[in-house]
């Protein structure tokens, strides 16, 4: 289990980081009207998943449930206290993304007991905004987006 905690932290710490850099640089070599916007949202989302997964991989021989425990609430408010305000911005789609961050965030925290879940279940979500994140990159510098 270990292994596979530490491969994930790896995958996530890599995969975010050459995904966010080949977005910048993209960016920085063809601008468009809201790249500002979208480097601001894609380090959002990106940092906290680094962080959480830098975190993991320095507790993975002796586990501090106090530091998984904060670090899965720290990733949770920073990606759930946005989302507050989308319905605003996009009703009904807004308010399903925010309510799916609330569940996804409370299960994490309220229903994972086991250190080591706590541990794989953040990474499995940083692997899920990876994948989403490699998608949109790949569309914007194709041009398809």
């Amino acid at each position: 289990m270990r292994k596979t905690i530490k491969y994930l932290s790896l995958i996530n710490i890599i995969g975010i980081t050459v995904v966010s850099t080949s977005l910048i640089l993209s960016i920085l070599i063809k601008p468009f009207v809201w790249s500002e916007l979208l480097i601001a949202l894609n380090l959002l989302i990106s940092i906290p998943f680094i962080i959480s997964a830098i975190v993991t991989l320095k507790n993975i021989k002796n586990p501090n449930e106090r530091k998984i425990q904060n670090t899965l609430i720290g990733v949770f408010l920073v990606l759930w206290l946005p989302s507050i305000a989308l319905p605003f911005a996009y009703e009904i789609g807004g308010l399903l993304i925010s309510l799916i961050i609330l569940g996804i965030g409370l299960l994490g925290i309220l229903k994972t007991k086991n250190i080591m879940h706590k541990m794989i279940f953040i990474n499995t979500v940083g692997i899920f905004f990876l994948v989403i994140n490699c998608l949109i990159t790949f569309g914007i510098i194709n041009g398809k987006i």
